[in-house]
């Protein structure tokens, strides 16, 4: 009798379906859309492979990084859904929603070895990039405000100064 063995296939973390867009807000930021969902989670594997592929170490990716990359991808989503590489109003996703997602990254990479993989100090410390940066463009946000009413310049490309001020 022949015995053939099988390796023991486990699943990639992002089988978890802490990563799959169901509707429901399981974590503060949560988009509320599937192209929000599906943005923000694309945004956030850009942001792995910048900080992956950059010269220095990933622990040096910054706030500013996290903006600028974030931004990047909001100008690419824009001009490939439009066809137009004007500044459009329309953004795919918040960094709210980004930081959402990478919440749920850590809690699926949690389901599936958590501390024990090599991902996951990369996974933390861009996690708290993330938070970092959306911070700080609730501040910006809020500097635009008068009276509850949103009042930013028609074109702000003041974006990346937000993270100077905090």
């Amino acid at each position: 009798m022949h015995c053939r063995i099988l390796p023991i296939v486990t699943p990639d973390y992002e089988a978890s379906s802490w990563l799959q867009f169901t509707g429901r807000r399981l974590v503060d930021g949560d988009p509320v859309s599937y192209t929000a969902f599906v943005s923000a989670y694309r945004c956030l594997a850009a942001l792995t492979d910048y900080s992956l592929d950059t010269a220095g170490p990933w622990s040096s990716i910054t706030a500013e990084d996290v903006l600028d990359v974030y931004h990047d991808y909001c100008l690419w989503f824009n001009a490939t859904l439009f066809e137009t590489s004007k500044p459009s109003p329309f953004l795919p996703m918040t960094m709210d929603n980004l930081s959402a997602l990478s919440q749920r990254r850590i809690v699926a990479l949690a389901e599936f070895g958590g501390a024990a993989r090599e991902e996951y100090p990369v996974f933390q410390h861009m996690h708290r990039k993330i938070c970092e940066a959306a911070r700080a463009t609730h501040v910006k946000r809020r500097a635009y405000t008068v009276d509850d009413v949103y009042s930013a310049p028609d074109h702000d490309s003041t974006w990346q100064g937000a993270i100077h001020s905090v």
